[in-house]
């Protein structure tokens, strides 16, 4: 090894025209600057992606499966039966989906908005759950309302109400429960039938051991309908109203060339963590690329020192 390194350091520091030193710095220098194209075209690549997908979310959102879905269980009324559901006898006759929205809205009066939202609600037959009004620490006014409305009418209410400013982001979600409902409504039959059948029985007993024998089993039927109800009236209540969950807010006091400090100093500590994830990512590159120009550079200059030494 230490025989490979001085035939390298006299290599370096030799007096040929081409410099040694040179065609590596060379080498390095070039293989840097690939190295940089590099990064760089997988980072531009990669953004152009992410704001293709954003931007191809949005336009092309009331065209979703979910919007077709709503149409579908729009067109069908309590007590029809779908075709692609119906079969023989009793089966179950309409798809039950619990359908749940998320909408933020930008505008300059979220007031106006709140009101218009609770007027138009009443039309569609709706109602506000729950409502909120708050400001951040810039004075910027919030206000987000739980709307509860009928599923078939969602899609409609939503348009509506991105109309009124500038749609930050939506989505829609909807869960099939459908199995789950005519199955719980067939076992609650199946549990009224029972209790039924034990009054009977309760009726046509004649000693105190067997009423209270009696008592016990419908006592325990009685609390197996009473929590079955329950779930059941969950379901209704969620399978008939969809959940909008409706945020409107100002714009920011930048975008409407209002900056106050506490934005500013927001704006300040965005550039500088950028800037930082730069650098850091800059000396992350170079840092091999310095250690071997150090080395190189090194033996170059202990190679001239020995040469000088033996002259």
């Amino acid at each position: 090894m230490g025989k490979t390194w001085e035939r390298f350091v006299a290599w370096m520091g030799g007096s040929r025209r081409a410099k040694p030193v040179f065609i590596l710095c060379g080498l390095l220098v070039a293989a840097l600057f690939v190295f940089s194209a590099i990064i760089l075209l997988g980072s531009m690549t990669g953004q152009n992606r992410q704001f293709a997908t954003r931007d191809s979310a949005g336009p092309e959102w009331a065209t979703t499966a979910f919007s077709t879905a709503l149409k579908e269980s729009a067109a069908v009324q309590p007590g029809e039966r779908r075709a692609d559901l119906a079969g023989t006898g009793d089966g179950p006759g309409e798809r039950k989906i619990i359908y749940n929205a998320n909408l933020t809205l930008e505008t300059g009066e979220p007031d106006d908005v709140h009101d218009f939202v609770t007027e138009y609600l009443k039309e569609q037959k709706g109602y506000v759950a729950s409502a909120r009004r708050w400001m951040d620490g810039d004075e910027r006014l919030y206000i987000h309302m739980r709307l509860r409305l009928p599923a078939p009418a969602l899609e409609t209410v939503i348009a509506a109400i991105g109309g009124l400013g500038k749609v930050v982001e939506k989505s829609l979600t909807g869960s099939d429960v459908t199995e789950e409902y005519y199955d719980l409504e067939a076992r609650l039959k199946n549990k009224k039938r029972q209790e039924e059948r034990y009054l009977e029985i309760l009726q046509a007993a004649k000693t105190v051991d067997e009423v209270l024998k009696v008592e016990r089993e419908l006592e325990r039927i009685r609390g197996e309908i009473e929590s079955m109800e329950g779930r059941f009236r969950y379901l209704q209540d969620q399978t008939e109203l969809a959940t909008l969950n409706l945020l409107c807010r100002e714009p920011s006091r930048l975008g409407r060339g209002i900056l106050r400090p506490g934005e500013l100093f927001q704006e300040i500590a965005g550039v500088f963590l950028k800037s930082l994830r730069l650098l850091i990512l800059i000396v992350t590159g170079v840092l091999p690329w310095l250690v071997i120009a150090g080395l190189v550079f090194f033996a170059v200059f202990a190679g001239r020192k020995r040469r000088r030494g033996r002259e």
